[in-house]
C-alpha cells in the first residue's frame, strides 16, 4: 500500500528558501527532495534527512475515494508519498500551492489517517506571506491531511452536535442558538468558556471553568468547548443574526493530564445486560461490583476485572416481582443489601434485604436486613416506593436514602434511617437533595445539593449539624476510610478526592472524550466503578486513580 499524503489548500512551493509556521525550518540548506508530476506538491528538506537507499517520491491524488475530514473541516487536495512508511533522519517541510489565495499567516491543521478515520497531529501547516503556499514540517511519512476551517450555520430554535457537525431540531445536543437581542448561544448540554487567546493560536483546552448554560456571542467571539460525550473544541463566531449563528470550529487537544489520572478497563460492556442510571458498588475488599439492571427490577454482580461475565443476583418475573431488587450496595462480611417493597399479599412494608456474596437468582435465598413502612417517613401507610438513591453503613445499621418528586406516597425527600437504637429514628433532610451516601462507618453522609454538574458536594454528621463544602460536581461516595470522598467535576473532565480530615482535593484526569455515569469510590479509595454509556458501549468500566 502506498501512504498518501492528502491535504486541504496545499501546493507546491518550488524555490522555497524560507519555512514559516509548522516547524518549517530557516531554509538554509533546502533543497528539493521531491516534486509532483503536476508540480503541486513539493517535499523539501537537507539531503541527509532521507536515509540511505531511499529515493523520495510524492504524486498529486484527487479527492474521490478519500476518507471524510472531520466535522467542521474541509478537504481542498491530496498526495501520495513514497516509499511506504519511510522514518526520516530528521523533519522535512510539505509545501503546497493553495489552488486560492488565503490570508497571510494562517493555520491550517494536519490530520494523521489511521484506520480508515482522521486524528489531528496538532501539526499546523502556515499559509506563506503571499498566501498561495502552505508548508508543514513531518519527520515520517504517513497519510495525512491539511483542512481548512468549514463555516457552519446553526439556524434560530435550532440545536447543533461538534462531533457530527450536524444541525438538530431535537434535544439533547451540545449547542442551541436561541434570539434573545444580538444573540445567544445556549449550552444546553455542553458547557463552555472564554478563550484567552485567539482561535488560531488554539491547540489544546484548559483545565476547568467550563460551565453550561447561555453566552451571549458576536462576531469574533472565541469560545473553548466541551461536547456532552466529553470532547473539546475550539469555536471563532463569524456571524449572528436573528435568524441564525454562523462559526467555525475544530476538535483540539483535553486540558493537560500532569501526572494525576484515571487510567480505563471495561469490565463489559452490554446489550445483553443493561446497567440502570444509578450506582454500583464495590465489595470491601474490592474484588466484586454490584449493579442495577436497566430493563426489569434485577440486582447484579460481576466480578472486577476486564471481561468478566454479570451473576444475576435476583430473579424478578411478572408472576413473582417480590423476588426482584433494586438500588444495591454492600457492607461488611463481603454481603449485599438491596431494596426489596411489598412482599407477598400480605406484607406491606418496605424491604433492606440482605444477600450473601455468592447468591445467585436467589439462591441461597436473602433475609431481611430491616423492614419499615411508609408512615415512618411520614408517607400514607402501607404504600411503597423505589427509592432513586440507598447507601447502607458498614455495620448495617444506618442507612441513606432519597426518594424522587415523583412518588405519590407523600413521602419524596432525602431521609436517614438510623436501627442502632432500640427503635427506627427517621430524620427527613432539607429539600433539594439530589444524590448522596452514608458513610462506611455510619457516622457522616455526604451529599449533592442541586442537580447537574453544577451541585454544591457538603458533607455533615449523620447526627445532624453543620455542613462542610466540599466543591462542585455530581455523583459523591465515600471511601471505605469514611474520610474519603470521590465525586465527578462540575465540567466532567476528571474525578476529584477529597479528604474530610485536612479539606485537600485532588483531580484525577479523566482519558479524551471519556463519558462516565455514577461513579462509585473503591473501599480502598483507589479506584471508581462507574455506568459506561452509549448504546451497545453501555456497561459497568473501572477506573484506577494513578498518582
Amino acid at each position: 500500500m502506498r501512504f498518501i499524503l492528502w491535504a486541504v489548500c496545499l501546493a507546491v512551493l518550488a524555490g522555497l528558501v524560507g519555512c514559516g509556521g509548522g516547524g518549517g525550518g530557516d531554509g538554509s540548506d533546502m533543497a528539493v527532495l521531491a516534486t509532483s508530476a503536476d508540480r503541486s506538491i513539493s517535499i523539501l528538506g537537507a539531503s541527509d534527512a532521507v536515509p540511505p537507499g531511499f529515493t523520495l517520491t510524492v504524486a498529486s491524488v484527487a479527492q474521490a475515494g478519500a476518507p471524510a475530514l472531520p466535522a467542521g473541516a474541509s478537504f481542498v487536495a491530496a498526495a501520495d508519498c513514497g516509499p511506504d512508511g519511510t522514518v526520516l533522519n530528521k523533519p522535512v517541510v510539505l509545501s503546497f500551492t493553495l489552488p486560492t489565495a488565503m490570508a497571510a499567516g494562517s493555520k491550517l491543521p494536519l490530520y494523521l489517517l489511521k484506520n480508515n478515520a482522521w486524528e489531528d497531529t496538532g501539526i499546523q501547516a502556515e499559509v506563506s506571506p503571499g498566501g498561495r503556499t502552505a508548508t508543514a514540517q513531518v519527520s515520517h511519512f504517513s497519510v495525512y491531511a491539511l483542512a481548512s476551517a468549514k463555516e457552519t450555520t446553526v439556524h434560530a430554535n435550532k440545536g447543533f452536535f461538534f462531533s457530527t457537525g450536524l444541525e438538530t431540531a431535537s434535544a439533547p445536543n451540545d449547542l442551541y442558538y436561541a434570539v434573545r437581542g444580538t444573540g445567544v448561544v445556549t449550552f444546553n448540554h455542553g458547557a463552555a468558556k472564554a478563550a484567552s487567546s485567539g482561535y488560531d493560536a488554539i491547540t489544546q483546552a484548559t483545565a476547568g471553568g467550563y460551565t453550561p448554560g447561555n453566552v451571549d456571542v458576536q462576531a469574533g467571539t472565541v469560545l473553548l468547548v466541551q461536547d456532552m460525550i466529553g470532547k473539546y473544541y475550539k469555536m471563532k463566531v463569524n456571524a449572528v443574526s436573528a435568524d441564525a449563528v454562523t462559526f467555525i470550529f475544530q476538535a483540539i487537544a483535553n486540558p493537560p493530564a500532569g501526572t494525576a489520572r484515571v487510567d480505563m478497563e471495561t469490565v463489559f460492556y452490554g446489550p445483553t445486560v443493561l446497567v440502570a442510571t444509578r450506582k454500583p458498588d464495590w465489595s470491601p475488599d474490592g474484588s466484586r461490583i454490584v449493579f442495577e439492571d436497566g430493563v426489569r427490577s434485577d440486582v447484579w454482580r460481576v466480578d472486577a476485572t476486564a471481561g468478566a461475565a454479570p451473576v444475576k443476583v435476583t430473579e424478578y418475573s411478572d408472576q413473582k416481582w417480590d423476588d426482584g431488587g433494586a438500588v444495591p450496595g454492600w457492607i461488611n462480611g463481603n454481603q449485599m443489601t438491596y431494596y426489596l417493597g411489598w412482599i407477598g399479599d400480605n406484607d406491606k412494608d418496605m424491604h433492606i434485604m440482605l444477600a450473601g456474596y455468592n447468591q445467585a437468582q436467589n439462591a441461597p435465598p436473602p433475609t431481611i436486613l430491616h423492614r419499615f413502612n411508609a408512615s415512618d417517613l411520614g408517607g400514607t401507610a402501607n404504600s411503597a416506593g423505589t427509592p432513586e438513591i440507598l447507601s447502607v453503613s458498614s455495620d448495617g445499621q444506618k442507612v441513606f436514602a432519597i426518594w424522587g418528586n415523583g412518588d405519590i406516597n407523600n413521602f419524596a425527600g432525602a431521609y436517614t434511617l438510623n436501627w442502632a437504637g432500640a427503635t427506627l429514628a427517621v430524620t427527613k433532610l432539607t429539600a433539594g437533595i439530589a444524590d448522596g451516601m452514608v458513610s462506611r462507618d455510619g457516622n457522616e453522609i455526604v451529599y449533592q445539593k442541586g442537580t447537574g454538574p453544577a451541585g454544591q458536594i457538603v458533607w455533615k454528621p449523620f447526627s445532624g449539624g453543620t455542613e462542610t463544602a466540599v466543591g462542585t460536581g455530581m455523583y459523591p461516595t465515600w471511601g471505605g476510610d469514611s474520610k474519603t470522598i470521590g465525586y465527578l467535576n462540575s465540567d466532567g473532565t476528571g474525578y476529584v478526592v477529597y479528604s474530610t480530615q485536612t479539606g485537600a482535593s485532588k483531580t484525577y484526569a479523566l482519558p479524551q472524550g471519556t463519558a462516565i455515569q455514577h461513579p462509585a469510590l473503591s473501599w480502598g479509595g483507589k479506584k471508581i466503578a462507574f455506568r459506561a454509556f452509549g448504546g451497545a458501549n453501555t456497561g459497568i468500566k473501572i477506573g484506577t486513580l494513578v498518582d
